[in-house]
């Protein structure tokens, strides 16, 4: 597992690390950056890009989103997202022939009206324009966003759906059905365990409200017929994942996961 203080990677069952953008406010973040995607391409390891959602201010940590909903009150502060802000990470990304970035709407049980929707949606045109042209796709993580406005999306601006099961859970969502359903626009997962009503990153083989082994046990049979995803562990690093995760892997996975470990 890659880990520096301004990002966070987590590994998944593919070989691959999701690297957690940061609001590049700082000119050495590029360099913080970089350097993750290097160690990355050393160890053979592909690259996948979190958009940020942080931002920091006066040593204060506000959530960032490219429209803040008027009827928000979580506990930490939220602010406007900058379009140019992105598109430095996309930037910064293309050099190392990244090909997917997530990307928040907002945050679980913080939906957009429609009014606010509508602003969102130009909004993310504008982007996915930008990643187009830097051969990167844009995925939409679940949370704070419909089902139908997810698929919606998709739809109209060809953008991926990250599956995050928590963020799934909070929203109503029945994350085994939504992946059946929607499996082709799917293509990062996101694994944690939680209790009911929180977003807590615990380890996947804890108990829980989330079912993770229906879901690995649907990724697994995809992956044996040649549809791949990318599956990452949003948990603290603790080897007993990556085991739990072995045991949903066709055989010939069982190596990676070996040389991960």
């Amino acid at each position: 597992m890659l880990e520096r203080g301004a990002f966070k990677g987590y590994e998944s069952v593919c070989s691959v690390l999701e690297i957690q953008m940061i609001d590049m406010k700082n000119v050495n973040d590029s360099y913080v950056l970089e350097d993750a995607f290097k160690m990355a391409k050393k160890n053979n390891i592909e690259p996948v890009i979190h958009l940020p959602f942080l931002d920091t201010e006066e040593n204060e940590i506000k959530l960032s989103w490219l429209v803040v909903p008027e009827s928000y009150k979580g506990q930490l502060k939220a602010k406007e997202q900058s379009l140019d802000n992105l598109v430095k990470c996309l930037d910064i990304s293309s050099k190392y022939d990244v090909k997917y970035a997530t990307f928040h709407v907002t945050s679980s049980k913080n939906t957009l009206n429609e009014r606010e929707f509508k602003i969102f949606e130009s909004k993310l045109s504008d982007l996915v324009a930008e990643a187009d042209k830097r051969g990167i796709k844009i995925s939409v993580e679940t949370g704070g966003v419909t089902e139908n406005q997810l698929v919606y999306l998709s739809n109209k601006y060809n953008t991926a759906i990250t599956l995050d099961l928590a963020h799934a859970h909070l929203d109503g969502i029945d994350y085994v059905d939504f992946y059946k359903k929607h499996k082709d626009k799917i293509k990062t997962v996101h694994l944690s365990q939680t209790s009911e009503g929180k977003d807590e990153h615990r380890h996947i083989y804890e108990a829980g409200v989330i079912d993770v082994d229906s879901i690995l046990t649907e990724v697994a049979k995809d992956y044996s017929k040649g549809d791949v995803k990318f599956v990452i562990l949003e948990t603290f690093p603790d080897i007993k994942n990556q085991y739990h995760l072995a045991k949903f892997l066709p055989k010939d996975l069982n190596a990676d996961i070996e040389r991960l470990i």
